[in-house]
Protein backbone atom coordinates (compact mmCIF):
# COMPACT_ATOMS: atom_id res chain seq x y z
CA UNK A 1 0.00 0.00 0.00
CA UNK A 2 1.08 3.57 -0.67
CA UNK A 3 2.28 5.38 2.08
CA UNK A 4 1.49 9.19 1.63
CA UNK A 5 3.98 11.57 4.20
CA UNK A 6 3.19 14.63 2.66
CA UNK A 7 0.13 16.71 1.70
CA UNK A 8 0.29 17.89 -1.85
CA UNK A 9 -1.69 20.54 -4.27
CA UNK A 10 -3.94 17.95 -4.70
CA UNK A 11 -5.06 17.29 -1.25
CA UNK A 12 -4.89 21.30 -0.50
CA UNK A 13 -7.23 21.93 -3.22
CA UNK A 14 -9.72 19.46 -1.85
CA UNK A 15 -9.25 21.38 1.29
CA UNK A 16 -9.99 24.99 -0.33
CA UNK A 17 -13.00 23.18 -1.92
CA UNK A 18 -14.20 22.37 0.65
CA UNK A 19 -13.96 25.14 3.08
CA UNK A 20 -15.39 27.23 0.25
CA UNK A 21 -18.60 25.39 -0.16
CA UNK A 22 -18.70 25.18 3.74
CA UNK A 23 -18.64 29.10 3.44
CA UNK A 24 -21.24 29.21 1.07
CA UNK A 25 -23.68 27.16 2.31
CA UNK A 26 -23.16 29.15 5.46
CA UNK A 27 -23.43 32.36 4.09
CA UNK A 28 -26.81 31.38 2.39
CA UNK A 29 -28.16 29.69 5.35
CA UNK A 30 -27.50 32.71 7.38
CA UNK A 31 -29.51 35.23 5.46
CA UNK A 32 -32.22 32.32 5.80
CA UNK A 33 -31.92 33.53 10.25
CA UNK A 34 -33.83 36.67 11.06
CA UNK A 35 -33.48 36.43 14.94
CA UNK A 36 -32.59 33.48 16.77
CA UNK A 37 -35.48 32.16 17.15
CA UNK A 38 -34.98 31.36 13.85
CA UNK A 39 -31.79 29.52 14.85
CA UNK A 40 -32.61 27.74 18.09
CA UNK A 41 -35.93 26.71 17.28
CA UNK A 42 -36.32 26.59 13.50
CA UNK A 43 -38.87 30.03 13.60
CA UNK A 44 -41.32 28.10 16.02
CA UNK A 45 -42.17 25.67 13.39
CA UNK A 46 -40.91 22.30 15.05
CA UNK A 47 -42.52 19.85 16.59
CA UNK A 48 -42.02 19.70 20.33
CA UNK A 49 -40.93 16.19 20.11
CA UNK A 50 -38.29 17.02 17.60
CA UNK A 51 -37.15 19.78 19.37
CA UNK A 52 -36.21 18.11 22.38
CA UNK A 53 -34.89 15.08 20.38
CA UNK A 54 -32.19 17.43 19.06
CA UNK A 55 -31.69 18.97 22.47
CA UNK A 56 -30.96 15.77 23.93
CA UNK A 57 -28.78 14.30 21.36
CA UNK A 58 -26.70 17.50 21.39
CA UNK A 59 -26.16 17.11 24.77
CA UNK A 60 -25.28 13.50 24.71
CA UNK A 61 -22.90 14.21 22.06
CA UNK A 62 -20.72 16.44 23.94
CA UNK A 63 -20.55 14.20 26.66
CA UNK A 64 -19.57 11.56 24.58
CA UNK A 65 -16.99 13.35 22.37
CA UNK A 66 -15.70 15.30 25.61
CA UNK A 67 -16.12 13.97 28.99
CA UNK A 68 -16.43 10.02 28.07
CA UNK A 69 -13.38 10.20 26.30
CA UNK A 70 -11.30 11.73 29.22
CA UNK A 71 -12.84 9.47 31.12
CA UNK A 72 -11.65 6.49 29.06
CA UNK A 73 -8.21 8.19 28.60
CA UNK A 74 -7.15 8.28 32.25
CA UNK A 75 -8.87 4.85 33.31
CA UNK A 76 -8.55 2.61 30.14
CA UNK A 77 -10.05 -0.12 29.04
CA UNK A 78 -12.42 -0.15 32.12
CA UNK A 79 -13.95 3.46 30.74
CA UNK A 80 -14.46 1.56 27.62
CA UNK A 81 -16.43 -0.88 28.94
CA UNK A 82 -18.34 1.48 30.91
CA UNK A 83 -19.32 3.86 28.00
Amino acid sequence: MLELKAVNGIDFGVIGVYLAIVAVVGIYLSRQNQKTDDYFRGSGQLPWWMAGLSTFISGFSAFIFVAAAGFTYKNGMAGLTLF
